[in-house]
């Protein structure tokens, strides 16, 4: 019979990339970080970037979003009535 076998799994230790910057050289830096709140070793709370915004407006001059979380591409726009 097979008897209890006690399993010790080391604490497996998760790193955080930073998002890869756009290397263009006509891209700005961004114009908002985001950080999501984490806990380090000893832990203490620390903030970890995650993902960055850029304001960008169009050709037509309307401002927009650009947000990267990760892999993650969102375009966001403010909200505007739209008459009928």
């Amino acid at each position: 019979m097979d008897e209890d076998k006690e399993i010790i799994v080391d604490e497996l230790e998760l790193e955080i990339e930073e998002p890869k910057e756009k290397k263009n050289e006509d891209q700005k830096m961004p114009d908002y970080r985001i950080v999501q709140s984490d806990i380090d070793r000893n832990g203490n709370k620390v903030m970890r970037r995650v993902g960055a915004i850029w304001v960008n407006r169009s050709k037509a001059g309307e401002e927009y979003l650009t947000i990267n979380i990760g892999n993650l591409r969102l375009l966001a726009f403010k909200n505007t009535v739209v008459s009928k």
